[in-house]
């Protein structure tokens, strides 16, 4: 939630390799506390300003396409590590995911595709 707070201070910058800034969001709770960033994720605001939105949550991409609400939001980012933490596949070399169950998903590409690229 507090990269969603203070997401303005980047407004409408981009860093030296003229890419879109990036922010991840983590949000496995699915409170009323996270509603401004819901808000702002439906309104199309992540794509306004220029930020690649990354998403971890736990679910397999599979299981949020059959969750309508869940859909909704995944729709708005770009890429998801999806599917839940396993201590036991736990791996510090792997990047941007913590276990080897893990995968890195293109969701742009996968929602078009209908499985995961």
């Amino acid at each position: 939630m507090v990269g969603s707070l203070f997401l303005d201070l980047n407004k409408g910058k981009k860093n030296d390799a003229n890419e879109n800034t990036k922010i991840t969001l983590a949000e496995v709770a699915h409170t009323i506390f996270y509603a401004p960033m819901y808000v702002a994720d439906s309104l199309g605001y992540f794509n306004e300003e220029g930020l690649d939105v990354w998403a971890y949550c736990g679910l397999t991409f599979e299981q949020i396409l059959n969750n309508p609400d869940k859909l909704d939001l995944l729709k708005e980012c770009d890429v998801l590590v999806d599917g839940p933490f396993i201590q036991e596949q736990r791996d510090i070399t792997l990047k941007f995911k913590g276990s080897s169950n893990q995968r890195l998903v293109d969701v742009p590409k996968s929602l078009e595709r209908g499985e995961v690229v």
